[in-house]
């Protein structure tokens, strides 16, 4: 799956006929699995966010991060919570850059859909949320996050 961005597999979706009738289009998935390559990933990354992705490994994804002229490596092994979003705990920074880092990182995220720094400087994001402010898609709560060799998976 090198070539491909994106693959979606075992998609379940559903439209409503009367928003049809009234020419609404509102996709609602029920359920599926996405499969993002490395190039897929990192085109979904917000413009401005100091976050390289450098690969993707079984169980964990590998960023570069710039913070105050210093480049660090960072590893998130992704993981869901019981609300659905998808969560991906930050590991491996060094150590007197994390507060430059993370302070910028909040910078970023603040006020934006769908996508949370929590205290325990745990990125969450919730999909469903980000979706549907750019499109007229629902999403179901995430089910399932894994890291592959190269591939990273969304179940939902």
């Amino acid at each position: 799956m090198a070539a491909v961005a994106v693959k979606v597999m075992a998609l379940r979706a559903s439209l409503d006929p009367v928003d049809l009738t009234r020419k609404e289009f509102r996709l609602r998935i029920e359920g599926g699995r996405l499969y993002l390559s490395e190039h897929g990933l990192a085109l979904l990354l917000p413009p401005g966010l100091p976050l390289t992705l450098q690969r993707i490994t079984p169980g964990m994804l590998h960023f570069q991060a710039r913070a105050a002229g210093f480049n660090v490596a960072l590893q998130v092994r992704p993981s869901v919570t019981a609300a659905g979003r998808l969560r991906l705990p930050i590991t491996g920074l060094m150590g007197f850059v994390a507060p430059i880092l993370l302070g910028v990182m909040k910078e970023k995220l603040a006020g934006k859909p769908g996508l949370h720094l929590t205290p325990a400087n745990e990125i969450e994001l919730d999909l469903a949320e980000i979706v549907a402010y750019v499109s007229q898609v629902e999403l179901p709560p995430l089910k399932a996050a894994r890291a592959g060799d190269g591939i990273a998976e969304l179940e939902f």
